[in-house]
């Protein structure tokens, strides 16, 4: 939903290559809800990555000052913006 924000963890990720397009297509279909113009377009792409969320939660809007296109930040004890608490 634009405007609302979600913090989440990383379930798992898979990548792959143009040859496994038909079998992604076959296995994962029923999650993607791909059109068949929707796998044609992709059947062009190198390579793919598929990402399934893990612990997803709606939290209140934070602003983080950014200056580039990612569509999301990663936190890290470095680097978290004032969002992870210390155990």
């Amino acid at each position: 939903m634009p405007g609302d924000s979600f913090g989440f963890g990383i379930g798992s990720i898979l990548t792959f290559v143009r040859k496994r397009y038909k079998q992604l297509k076959d296995k994962y279909n029923k999650q993607i809800l791909g059109a068949d113009e929707y796998w044609q377009n992709k059947s062009a792409c190198r390579y793919g990555v598929l990402v399934w969320l893990g612990a997803v939660k709606r939290i209140k809007p934070v602003w983080i000052e950014k200056r580039d296109w990612r569509a999301w930040v990663v936190l890290s004890n470095k680097e978290n913006f004032g969002l992870l608490r210390s155990v």
